[in-house]
């Protein structure tokens, strides 16, 4: 049963009661049963907006899930586009190395790290690779 219902009944049961409207007590209670009817559908007026925009949250809360699923997928695919840190468009890996002088990241790709030395682009400090510890820890 709804309040606009409830109200009713109880309007009805006053009704039934056959209290006189026009003296004291009955005045009042009169005057509270049509309160309560005014409440009830006030109350029913607020249930029909709340619902209406709960739906409309909710379609609203689909789309935007919809337009996340869309910007995740179009970042995918610009990520497995650029496959190197660099920038450069190559597609070999590439190795990230520090210069000690001068701090400059410097990528290298895995021929240049094979010639053993390089000379740092920022500085000029020559920088030379050394495998030798990494072919000891392969052969254990």
């Amino acid at each position: 049963m709804s309040i606009t219902e409830k109200a009713a009944y109880i309007k009805g049961l006053f009704e039934g009661l056959g209290i006189d409207k026009d003296k004291g007590e009955g005045k009042v209670l009169s005057a509270m049963l049509d309160l309560l009817d005014d409440l009830s559908q006030a109350v029913d007026g607020l249930e029909d907006v709340t619902s209406d925009m709960g739906e409309e949250l909710d379609d609203i809360y689909d789309e935007l899930e919809m337009i996340d699923e869309d910007i995740d997928n179009l970042y995918d695919e610009e990520d497995e586009d650029d496959d190197d840190s660099c920038g450069c468009g190559c597609e070999d890996e590439l190795y990230q190395v520090v210069c000690p002088t001068c701090g400059e990241e410097i990528y290298l790709d895995e021929g240049t790290l094979g010639e053993g030395k390089i000379a740092c682009p920022a500085c000029g400090e020559e920088l030379e690779f050394d495998y030798s510890e990494l072919d000891e820890d392969e052969k254990e």
